[in-house]
């Protein structure tokens, strides 16, 4: 079985345990040279999801019943998932990151958006904010150990009311 189909049978049983029905783009990113998958869902202001180190956008699908008000863009960081590779120049990580945001933003046609990271997406995410005042309306970022629902249940509170 291809790594394709695979990663969209994952998928299919989690949009049908968690009843999500997702809109798939692959967006191009023109500066970072690259093509990113998202996967989109709900209604409502936009906030940005970006995964960990080694996982794909669907792993944030348990937590979107609790984020029916949002309109939930699941990115899929480059060699993550059906997103491209990318090859990642010594001490240039952090540029990258604020690019590749920068574009990712731009593609989605945000000015602002609130974002919610794990691990790698949570440090890519505050790297961009840093870079970048005003860009990330709120950010909620997760240390690497899992992306817990009571991290969730309590940053979604705090942060987006």
């Amino acid at each position: 079985m291809q790594l394709e189909q695979r990663i969209r049978e994952a998928e299919g049983s989690l949009s049908a345990r968690y009843d999500l029905k997702f809109d798939e783009s692959f967006i191009e990113l023109p500066t970072s040279n690259l093509r990113l998958r998202v996967l989109s869902v709900g209604t409502g202001p936009d906030l940005v999801m970006l995964h960990g180190v080694n996982l794909a956008a669907a792993i944030w699908s348990p937590w979107l019943g609790e984020l029916k008000r949002y309109r939930a863009h699941l990115v899929e960081l480059p060699g993550h998932g059906l997103s491209d590779p990318v090859a990642y120049r010594v001490g240039a990580v952090r540029e990258h990151s604020v690019t590749l945001l920068d574009d990712l933003f731009d593609a989605l046609d945000l000015d602002r958006a609130s974002v919610v990271g794990h691990s790698l997406g949570g440090m890519f995410a505050l790297w961009h904010a840093a870079a970048r005042p005003g860009r990330i309306a709120t950010l909620a970022a997760r240390r690497a150990d899992r992306p817990h629902r009571e991290f969730l249940e309590w940053h979604l509170d705090e942060v987006f009311r």
